[in-house]
């Protein structure tokens, strides 16, 4: 019996081990998790998988069609008999009590107007397009991991810097029996500090889950983020960052491949209305009897020409030729829309330099006052702490936003900068 306790023991400290292994993210390894278990990014993938059976699919007509149709029939009647068109539509003699039918047939194109060579053309073409699609998404969940990860970053040296002004307060001793105007001001910000505190771990918390819904992982995954909050300080040329958005960035692109898109349904659409031409050969073994001693057989060469089809291919024609001009209009927006993203997140970035050298001068200034303050004055030393404590966390806040419209002016030029 206390082996079965122990063993039971064991197996509990154990499963509870398990259960509290951390694990640690950094930038790299966020990102990862990331494409590896986001829903749109699986299905783009497998989008392209489909893509590429289509190809398969489409370069099918190269080869010819052969069938082998192997029939048994017992028949009980005085006149010829055709069976079911789902039985390929035998012709069966009245001669024969019973009858077999053996044919190997084969089938190809020969010419087909291009509408074979086109449809290839066109599943690669989709193929392109659904590849530049993941280019997108992979981007826009970068973009967004960046996001999350900084902003959870930003808010642990928040905490951590909360923590020590807190525990540094709480270091001072109060003379708490003489009830002055001091003693209130104290308590009252002291008070303010501990409530932001409880609102930051809250918020904490919060962001913690949206990292992990973020990353595609069990939101009771425990873990800890490693990094640095460092502020990006660069120089670049607004006109190179032009330039490399429209060769980097996979939108225009995805347009260009809509335009071939398109130009392929026009060539499709035309196509229809040219002739075809096509070969067939039968060779078939008939008879009450498994022979082959009298085989029959044929070969075909057929030539289909389309005349009238009450003008469906001119409306189909006319339809793509529309869709073109449309295309036409939706990449001068996207280029539009490039520029101006461009251009904001330039416009961000260039501020949030600015405020992260106002806010690390105002920090560092703070800092050197403190040597200078008399720690005997216990409502000026706790004022200088809030007050250091409110720059600090400007000063992060700042460096955050400097880090997120840095990741967005990669992500408009669709290229990393560092």
């Amino acid at each position: 019996m206390k082996l079965l306790f122990l063993v039971i023991l064991l197996n509990s400290l154990l499963f509870a081990q398990e259960n509290t292994i951390i694990r640690e993210f950094d930038l790299e390894k966020s990102i990862y998790y990331a494409q590896l278990n986001r829903k749109e990014i699986l299905l783009v993938k497998s989008d392209i998988e489909l893509a590429k059976e289509r190809i398969n699919e489409a370069s099918s007509y190269i080869y010819p069609k052969i069938d082998l149709i192997f029939n048994y029939s017992q028949l009980n009647t005085n006149n010829y008999m055709v069976l079911p068109l789902s039985f390929s539509s035998i012709f069966l003699p009245k001669e024969f009590y019973k009858y077999y039918f053996t044919r190997l047939s084969l089938w190809q194109y020969i010419y087909s107007g291009g509408i074979y060579s086109s449809n290839l053309d066109l599943a690669k073409s989709n193929l392109e397009k659904t590849q530049t699609q993941l280019i997108v998404v992979n981007n826009n969940v970068e973009f967004e991991v960046k996001k999350d990860f900084y902003t959870l970053l930003s808010l642990q040296n928040k905490k951590e810097i909360y923590e020590i002004i807190i525990s540094s307060i709480n270091l001072i001793k109060i003379d708490e029996h003489t009830i002055d105007s001091n003693l209130v001001k104290i308590k009252n910000i002291k008070f303010n500090i501990e409530d932001k505190y409880k609102l930051l771990i809250q918020e904490y918390k919060q962001s913690q889950l949206k990292f992990l819904n973020t990353l595609g992982l069990e939101l009771n995954t425990l873990f800890k983020i490693n990094g640095k909050l460092e502020p990006k300080i660069n120089e670049y040329d607004i006109n190179k960052l032009l330039v490399w958005a429209f060769v980097y960035r996979p939108e225009p692109k995805q347009i260009q491949l809509q335009e071939r898109i398109d130009s392929l349904g026009i060539k499709l659409s035309i196509a229809s209305r040219y002739p075809t031409v096509s070969l067939g050969a039968n060779y078939e073994f008939t008879g009450e009897e498994i022979s082959f001693i009298k085989p029959n057989w044929n070969a075909t060469l057929n030539f289909n020409l389309p005349i009238f089809d009450g003008w469906a291919s001119w409306s189909r024609i006319r339809q793509k030729n529309i869709q073109v001009q449309q295309n036409k209009l939706q990449r001068k927006d996207i280029e539009d829309i490039i520029r101006l993203e461009v251009r904001k997140a330039y416009n961000d970035y260039i501020s949030s330099i600015d405020r992260v050298k106002d806010y690390k001068d105002k920090v560092l200034n703070f800092e050197g006052l403190f040597d200078s303050i008399d720690k005997k004055d216990i409502l000026f030393l706790i004022t200088w702490y809030d007050s250091y404590l409110d720059f600090k966390i400007k000063y992060i806040d700042a460096i955050l936003n400097n880090i997120i419209s840095f990741s967005s002016l990669e992500h408009a030029v669709g290229k990393s900068l560092d």
